[in-house]
């Protein structure tokens, strides 16, 4: 039933819809800075990201129904939703606020604190078998393979690690790893009598759990919520390592190096199957491997007795690591030389290759060496060494399902020959790979200890679409694309997803029609999709169940006034009632190049609020409470409040 929601502000007031009380909790406003950790499963080949925030001095987490939204440690967010306990339900995330200035940079000195715990039931050393000068080897060392001897290498010498080794400390009560980040206060206090907490941007903590072999979690990014009782808020990332046994020593270094990577906000180095071939269509969903890349850090364990390699050239470009002429975007035809990734002399380490003039799709190519921490690849076989290690960009993965798409995705350039094994990952010396659903080709020719020739060539389109893009309702329903192409001009159109079918079209010579369906959405959300006609690209946009029943604005009545005790009345439609409804928010655009304000109903409970000067500090008032809510520009009076 179509339902009309007036709205009635006097005095710039705004009014909310009557409507009883519901007995179940009701969402409200949450606000605090949030911290993004990575929970790493290495022995299951599985990770999981989870959110917190800080609410009231205390780390509360934030459960999203569907997939997170992409927040970054350190921001400052709004949300809204129902807590319980330690968690927040959230339905919707109103606003995020920029991080500041962190201090994790990518670039310089990792300060690095390690803090070493023991428990009642049981020390590190008896778990464990570690002792704090081994930790200090792991992390430190000069002479053996260590954390600091990885990351200067890994950087050209733009990043390394410092720090020192401290504890352990003894604490009251066994800790487990579900509550590592609530606990992680009552770890600082234990410590900080004895470390300046202000002199460190990396903290690492370690302690015995229960678990299998040495594992860890990592906060992705920077962020201030680590509290000193005596230096207050710090910003800085932490690290949770929990050993339960004593394994291979490299084994340890890498997985600590790891978490590092984490910390500077890199994602997992993952692989993309799609054998048989090495890349479908634009948006085809291949099968990931999370930590498949064995070639990279942020991905899977190295062969006994080495640390894992550098990380991916999309990482290190993220990093800022490559300097001035060491990365190169390619959209046209070219020959290039690539360096080995692990050389120090200046030249090209890698080139970011557009995969057709229209797409915002990329490949990356590098060459590897058996170079310092490199010869861990040796393990795998030498084929890495003889090709072009190729990793996929996808700006939009949603197929992922990870709140985090800082990652990297290594494709299977050998897929017809040996599918669904990435040992072999790279495209051979002397080998060339034509993209079946686009106009590129790759050819690697020479392959050297100095460097790897490739050449990248563009074949020019010749046909053209009519439109690029088209928007459907929920229900099954048909469309068609033209053609336009001249005579002898062959073309091929391609789904790329399952939901999308070619029912006619499939390929033709010349101009010509592509005719397709989709099925029924049943999801609440919306999909897209992609069709590929002639190397050219058609997006399909599907709404999702949800398309029908969102709210829309009627009217204003009177459009616009001024003077201090007018009266405004909004009229909103929402087909399925407003009882749904969280809040409206109401725009007031301001004459004379005055800021524009507004102002906030929320409608569980009944509050009006609206944003001060700063933009940034929300004040609110119950609805007919005495008062109200103003700033500069705009002010409310509560207590004329009509529902």
């Amino acid at each position: 039933m179509r339902t009309n929601l007036f709205v009635v502000l006097i005095a710039a007031l705004l009014a909310g819809a009557a409507q009883s009380q519901s007995q179940r909790p009701q969402p409200r406003a949450w606000e605090g800075r949030v911290s993004i950790v990575a929970e790493d499963d290495f022995e299951h080949k599985t990770s999981r990201t989870r959110t917190f925030m800080e609410v009231d001095g205390e780390m509360v987490e934030l459960d999203f129904t569907n997939r997170a939204p992409k927040l970054i440690s350190g921001q400052t967010v709004t949300v809204r939703g129902n807590r319980k306990g330690g968690q927040i339900a959230v339905a919707s995330v109103s606003e995020v606020y920029p991080v500041g200035n962190p201090v994790c940079q990518s670039i310089g000195e990792l300060k690095t604190a390690v803090l070493l715990f023991d428990f009642p039931s049981g020390s590190l050393l008896s778990s464990t078998g570690l002792t704090k000068a081994d930790l200090q080897e792991i992390f430190f060392s000069k002479t053996k393979n260590s954390v600091s001897k990885w990351y200067p290498e890994a950087s050209y010498g733009k990043s390394w690690l410092s720090g020192d080794v401290f504890g352990p400390f003894k604490m009251s009560r066994d800790y487990n790893k579900n509550t590592y980040v609530s606990s992680l206060s009552e770890f600082l206090a234990a410590a900080d009598a004895t470390v300046d907490f202000s002199k460190y941007n990396r903290i690492v903590v370690v302690w015995p759990v229960d678990g299998t072999g040495w594992a860890g979690h990592a906060q992705l990014g920077c962020s201030g919520t680590m509290v000193s009782p005596t230096k207050g808020k710090l910003a800085g990332s932490i690290v949770w390592l929990f050993p339960n046994s004593r394994v291979d020593w490299d084994a340890m270094v890498e997985v600590a190096a790891h978490e590092v990577g984490h910390t500077l906000g890199l994602g997992h180095a993952d692989w993309m199957d799609l054998a048989p071939v090495p890349l479908g269509p634009p948006g085809a969903q291949g099968t990931i491997q999370e930590y498949g890349d064995v070639y990279s850090l942020m991905g899977g364990h190295a062969p006994v007795g080495t640390v894992m390699g550098h990380f991916a050239a999309p990482h290190m470009y993220k990093l800022g690591w490559f300097g001035e002429g060491q990365m190169q975007e390619v959209e046209s035809n070219g020959a290039f030389r690539l360096q080995p990734l692990e050389s120090t002399a200046s030249g090209l380490k890698a080139i970011r290759v557009r995969r057709a003039p229209d797409s915002n799709r990329w490949l990356w190519l590098e060459y590897r060496q058996p170079i310092g921490f490199d010869q861990a690849i040796s393990g795998y076989g030498p084929q890495a060494f003889n090709g072009a290690l190729v990793h996929y960009e996808d700006p939009d993965p949603v197929y992922l399902g990870t709140a985090y798409t800082d990652l990297t995705m290594l494709l299977d350039m050998t897929a017809a020959a040996t599918p669904h094994e990435f040992s072999d990952a790279a495209l051979p010396s002397g080998r060339s790979w034509s993209d079946p659903y686009g106009p590129l080709s790759i050819r690697v020719g020479a392959a050297t200890a100095d460097g790897l020739d490739v050449t990248v060539s563009y074949a020019t389109p010749c046909a053209t679409l009519s439109h690029t893009a088209h928007t459907h309702s929920l229900q099954a329903e048909t469309g068609n694309i033209l053609v336009y192409a001249p005579y002898g001009c062959a073309w091929t159109a391609v789904s790329a997803a399952d939901w999308i079918t070619i029912t006619s079209g499939a390929g033709g010579s010349g101009a010509g029609t592509v005719a397709y369906s989709v099925a029924a959405n049943t999801s609440s959300t919306w999909r897209t999709g992609i069709i590929t006609v002639g190397w050219r690209t058609f997006t399909v946009t599907q709404k999702g169940t949800d398309a029908n029943g969102l709210p829309s604005a009627v009217s204003v009545t009177p459009d616009h006034g001024m003077g201090t005790n007018p009266t405004f009345t909004f009229t909103f439609s929402d087909p399925e009632g407003y009882t749904d409804l969280i809040e409206v928010n109401m725009d007031f655009l301001q004459a004379y190049n005055l800021p524009d304000s507004g102002i906030r109903m929320q409608l569980h409970p009944p509050e009006v609020g609206m944003f001060l000067d700063d933009g940034k500090t929300s004040t609110v008032a119950h609805v007919g409470a005495a008062g109200g809510v103003q700033n500069s520009y705009l002010g409310v009076d509560s207590s004329k409040v009509t529902l």
